[in-house]
This record gives C-alpha cells, structure tokens and sequence, in this order.
C-alpha cells in the first residue's frame, strides 16, 4: 500500500512539475510572456504617438485636391510631384486620414487607400496596444504583432501597387 501512495505522490507532482514548465502550454518556447517595465514604456510611447498622429489627423481639414493637407503642418509639397510630375506613393496619405478621421471612409479610400488602411490599422492599434500595457503580457501567440505587420505590409503593398497605376497613367 505505500508502494501506490508515493507512486500517486510521484505521480501528481511530475504532473505538476510539467505543467510548471510549460510542457502543456500553446507556446512551449515562452518560458514568461511577462512584459519588462522598458518594453510597456516601448509600448506606451508607440500607442501615444498613434494617438498623437490620429488627433492631428482629425485636426487637418482634408484639402479638396486630394494632396497636400500636410502643408498645414508647415511641410513642402511632394518633391517627386514637383520634379517628375508624378505623384508618390504618399501623395494624398495625410489627406486620407483627415477624411477617415472625419468619418469620409469613401473619400479617404479614393485618395489614398493604403493611408485609409493604415489609419484603420492604427486605430485598431491603439486599444490593442492600451490592453497589452495594462496586463503586462504579451498576446497569446503573438496575434497583436501578427496583425499589426499583416496590416503594415497590407497597406505598403496597395501603395506600390497604386503608385505604379499612377506612374503608368502619367504616360
């Protein structure tokens, strides 16, 4: 009889030892998915400067033109406009995320599409990003960061791809 309680008793706690060490978990190689104190800073910076960015944006009013609602903010024309005649793959970006934040979704989409998508990934950023700081853990995972690079490389592909139709029409 003492034979099958320490058998029980090495039993139970080998279980216990293996699911310690995360042999049951979903990401066996995260050994802790506790964020530092640098890293929440890291993240907090980030979500107020798409806070800052998204409130400039609703601040601008979107230039009729389609381009150049930056100037507002003391900036120069698009160089590549001026010189080749062409616009650039960030012509009309700032003015779409003055119309998205306007609420003109239709506008900011014929604008610019990539800059419509990259406002709707940074609002949908910003409460992602509020929740990871407050419970200090990263995603299960890794969902947010595959989301926010799926949605980054989503937007920098339709630019290049509008930037190409517009260098091709300019001929």
């Amino acid at each position: 009889m003492a034979s099958n309680h320490s058998r029980t008793t090495y039993l139970a706690s080998s279980r216990q030892s293996e699911l310690d060490t995360g042999l049951y978990s979903r990401n066996p190689s995260a050994k802790n998915d506790k964020l530092g104190n640098v890293e929440r800073l890291g993240l907090l910076a980030l979500a107020t400067i798409l806070v800052i960015l998204l409130a400039i944006s609703r601040w601008l009013s979107p230039d009729p033109s389609g381009m150049g609602t930056h100037q507002q903010l003391g900036l120069p024309a698009c160089t590549m406009l001026a010189f080749a005649g062409v616009r650039c793959p960030g012509c009309g970006m700032t003015t779409s995320w003055a119309h998205t934040m306007d609420g003109n979704f239709i506008e900011a989409f014929q604008t610019n599409a990539a800059g419509s998508l990259l406002c709707w990934l940074c609002i949908a950023c910003v409460p992602i990003l509020a929740w990871v700081i407050v419970i200090g853990q990263s995603t299960r995972d890794g969902w947010a960061s595959k989301f926010a690079l799926s949605g980054f490389l989503a937007a920098m592909t339709i630019a290049l791809i509008e930037w190409a139709l517009r260098f091709l029409y300019s001929w």
